[in-house]
């Protein structure tokens, strides 16, 4: 069961739109408290963290909307708004810089809304693009060498994305980082950069999971990853 929070300015307006999540096996808490605490900037998005997804109303207007996504683009939910009208091309471009946001058209089907509801099922699976969802995300490929990060979490991502979705050992990729083979110093050191470096893969758009723990061995990068993210090697001029 899918747990959804929708926001809306008008909850008794959105019955049927409840009843036609709770068809799709969904458990659904509306509320305006919520919406206008964000809007008024007193939002908390760990409350956020608890759905699976966030639908935003109509009755939201796009100013409105600008206020409530960089807030609600931090939370694990995938956020949804529906709409009665398609996107200009300008508008998907306006909205494309947020990670997690779908805009989905009122007359998507039942059974297309059941679909795009089945794929939030795992965190960083690529949702279909359909007649009517726009996922606005992942038309834009990321470049690896384009990431804002320190020079030991960039060479651990070039390494990690190298190896083609195979597990590197903690000893190679301290011999690789520092020169030295595995010990407590650099297994604490690599530790902490592989999660600072999740963080900032998250905070620059990529979404799901990155980089997968292999305990007791090393770290690998997950498929999400690979299919978000392009890495071209520089090319050094022939002297």
């Amino acid at each position: 069961m899918k747990s959804v929070l929708l926001l809306t300015k008008s909850p008794m307006s959105e019955q049927a739109l409840e009843q036609q999540l709770q068809c799709l096996d969904c458990e659904v808490y509306t509320s305006r408290n919520i919406l206008d605490r964000y809007l008024s900037g007193d939002g908390h998005s760990r409350f956020v963290n608890h759905f699976d997804i966030v639908l935003l109303s109509d009755t939201i207007s796009k100013n409105e909307m600008a206020l409530l996504l960089p807030e609600l683009n931090d939370s694990h939910a995938f956020i949804f708004r529906r709409a009665d009208a398609s996107l200009s091309e300008e508008e998907k471009r306006s909205w494309s810089k947020y990670s997690n946001f779908y805009w989905i058209n009122q007359e998507n089907s039942l059974e297309e809304l059941r679909e795009l509801i089945d794929q939030t099922g795992v965190r960083g699976h690529r949702l279909s693009s359909g007649t009517n969802i726009v996922p606005l995300n992942w038309k834009q490929e990321k470049e690896l060498s384009k990431f804002v990060l320190s020079t030991n979490e960039r060479k651990l991502l070039i390494l990690l994305y190298q190896a083609n979705g195979t597990v590197l050992s903690r000893e190679h990729l301290s011999l690789a980082l520092w020169n030295q083979p595995k010990s407590n110093s650099t297994m604490a050191q690599l530790s902490t950069i592989t999660n600072r470096l999740r963080l900032k893969l998250a905070n620059q758009g990529v979404i799901g999971d990155t980089i997968v723990t292999v305990w007791g061995f090393g770290y690998k990068l997950t498929d999400g990853f690979y299919d978000q993210v392009s890495y071209r090697e520089p090319v050094l001029d022939e002297m």
